[in-house]
């Protein structure tokens, strides 16, 4: 056999990523789909995805957004003196087009606090001195009652007294 014949195999060499080179070429390759999941679920879902994956059993919601009211000033009778009320309410909801409607139907909800509260005497008001969740949840009530007129019955979370001062 002729040595020009000869059969020479061929050997492909394999490299392998060893030490710290392969610890930060996994650090690239994890955020480069760490940065691409964030663009493909957008900043919502992925703040969702990520809570909801290191704490289960808690559901992500927006921050509330508040609406504080101006003032409310009321006269309060009682059998012999009339008593004013100055109350402030701020409103809870949860998402700023929700807040935009809540601004838009401002007359109208304070109209419907207004109503609710002068038809309360002094000793009543007295009573809700004393619990004013349960004041808290009947103005609620009846503002929802309200807005359902709107189609807007949802929009208000919760209803806060942030001062009240009977004098």
């Amino acid at each position: 056999m002729n040595s020009s014949n000869k059969i020479i195999p061929i050997t492909y060499r394999k490299y392998y990523i060893q030490g710290s080179a392969k610890v930060i070429f996994l650090t690239v390759v994890a955020t480069l789909a760490f940065i691409a999941g964030a663009v493909v679920l957008g900043k919502k879902e992925l703040k969702a995805f990520l809570l909801a994956e290191s704490t289960p059993g808690i559901i992500v919601s927006e921050t509330p957004k508040y609406l504080a009211l101006e003032k409310f000033v009321i006269s309060v009778e009682s059998d012999t003196v009339i008593y004013y009320m100055m109350l402030e309410i701020s409103l809870a909801t949860s998402s700023d087009k929700k807040l935009a409607e809540l601004n838009h139907y401002l007359p109208v909800i304070r109209n419907a606090f207004v109503k609710n509260l002068s038809h309360r005497d002094f000793e009543a008001m007295r009573g809700y001195l004393k619990n004013l969740t349960l004041l808290q949840t009947e103005l609620h009530s009846s503002v929802k009652e309200v807005l359902v007129k709107y189609d807007i019955a949802d929009v208000i979370d919760d209803v806060l007294i942030t001062k009240l001062v009977i004098q």
